[in-house]
């Protein structure tokens, strides 16, 4: 290959150089120890192609680079991604769930008003990413927080950094989108349900918190192991986060493992658990003048209270041996009505729809009875084998059909095997079908999980 070329380039750089520095010396003022006049120009010596061309390609690799925008329908960023070059939808959501970590089953995108498919190719314009709407599961655990899993699927949601806040206890206003949790350390925060975050810490309690509660509204109302009772007014602010606006404290007549239902309408509360002596009683409480209206003694710990505040009665199981219809209204003389003595499961895991005077819970063996509270009849019963020495973690019911259907949670841990599963559970008692679903909980079995709600 002739080296003329390169030869003639040399050339011409050396000439053009030592042109500039003939310039520089002789023609044109050194604006760093010369005085300019204002009107005068300058105009840069003509370079050689070759280093014109070098220059502009090195201006073109430091501009910076153009980002992909992913917006949500509100119009706030959610993320900004890197372009590739004929990339397709589906590549494109799977690399936005490992930045923000939505499921790539719940995103829709959207480019230019039109919904792309998987295989549609991306181009640089700002996507809007839809969430697609899913029934979940919430899940509260000691290392996990909070984690919504798919109820058809058992698919994580969405994958969120954890804090390891070691939750407590939880509760879930569906129709606002808001979850509530307690914490072992007394804190109390409030979530977005639909992406797994942390709205607001609200002051705390003093002691592991046992037991919260919504108004579904702006008012919420927790109880701790030790005894003390909160009460707050939250207030969402512009930029999404909760507050505590105003909050009261103080202590009541019952601690330990305690239970919780509240009367918002008529600022009323009932709790149940243990005195100083030892004893186990449901206090009613005012929350205005924060004094105990009245008590009753149970013959032993109940793990759950649920109260009828219209037609003024409750149910508590004592003991978990066996259910309890009492009258709040003369609590302390009436005799209580008992039944499905000796049935119960160990957690004492009770729904009741009180407009149907029909009462469900989870028995021993696993099954599911579906009772009437006018009857103490059984009316319904699904026995499952598989969940024999599992640990069930919670009951929800879907009232709204003639045969109400059921959803359980469940954990079994295999140690010797270091293996388990987390079993979300459909149950039709009409016709005894029971479908389970495994969830993609992060730790084995859901070792750590202290409680769970489904969504109907």
């Amino acid at each position: 290959m002739s080296c003329w070329p390169l030869q003639c380039v040399l050339k011409s750089f050396t000439a053009g150089h030592e042109a500039v520095e003939a310039r520089g010396t002789s023609g044109l003022p050194d604006p760093l120890h010369a005085d300019v006049e204002e009107d005068e120009t300058y105009s840069a010596p003509p370079y050689h192609w070759f280093f014109q061309e070098s220059q502009l390609a090195t201006r073109q690799d430091e501009k910076k680079e153009e980002r992909l925008l992913v917006r949500a329908i509100s119009g706030a960023e959610i993320v900004a991604l890197s372009p590739r070059n004929r990339e397709n939808a589906g590549a494109l959501k799977t690399r936005i769930h490992k930045e923000e970590g939505t499921a790539v089953f719940m995103q829709q995108l959207v480019q230019g008003g039109r919904i792309l498919d998987d295989k549609d190719v991306v181009s640089n314009e700002p996507l809007i990413l839809v969430r697609m709407p899913r029934k979940r599961m919430l899940i509260a655990s000691l290392h996990c927080d909070l984690r919504a899993y798919d109820l058809e699927t058992g698919a994580a949601m969405r994958v969120v950094p954890v804090r390891s806040l070691r939750l407590s206890c939880m509760v879930v206003d569906w129709e606002n989108a808001r979850c509530f949790t307690g914490s072992a350390d007394g804190a109390v925060r409030v979530w977005d349900v639909h992406r797994s975050e942390c709205l607001g810490t609200l002051p705390g309690l003093q002691g592991k918190v046992s037991t919260i509660a919504s108004d579904e509204q702006d008012r919420l109302l927790a109880v701790s192991e030790a005894g003390t009772l909160r009460i707050w007014k939250i207030q969402e602010m512009g930029s999404g986060k909760v507050v505590s606006t105003a909050s009261q404290e103080w202590q009541i007549s019952v601690s330990g493992k305690v239970a919780l239902s509240v009367d918002w309408q008529h600022s009323l509360a009932l709790v149940s658990g243990e005195k100083e002596t030892l004893e186990h009683h449901v206090a009613a409480y005012d929350l205005q003048t924060c004094t105990c209206l009245w008590t009753f003694r149970l013959s032993s710990a109940t793990p759950t209270l649920l109260a009828d505040w219209v037609g003024q009665r409750c149910v508590v199981a004592p003991g978990r041996r066996f259910l309890e219809l009492r009258s709040l209204e003369a609590a302390v003389r009436e005799s209580p009505a008992q039944f499905a003595n000796d049935r119960l499961h160990y957690k004492g895991l009770i729904r009741v729809d009180w407009e149907k005077d029909l009462v469900m819970f989870v028995a021993a063996p696993f099954a599911l009875e579906l009772w009437s509270l006018q009857s103490f009849e059984m009316l319904h019963s699904v026995r499952d084998i598989s969940g024999d020495g599992v640990e069930i973690v919670s009951l929800d019911v879907d009232w709204s059909q003639t045969v109400p259907r059921a959803i359980t949670c469940r954990t079994y841990v295999d140690w010797e095997l270091v293996a388990g599963e987390v079993c979300i559970q459909h149950w039709d008692l009409q016709d005894g079908d029971i479908k389970n679903v495994s969830a993609e909980h992060q730790f084995i079995g859901g070792f750590d999980i202290v409680a769970a709600i489904a969504q109907f």
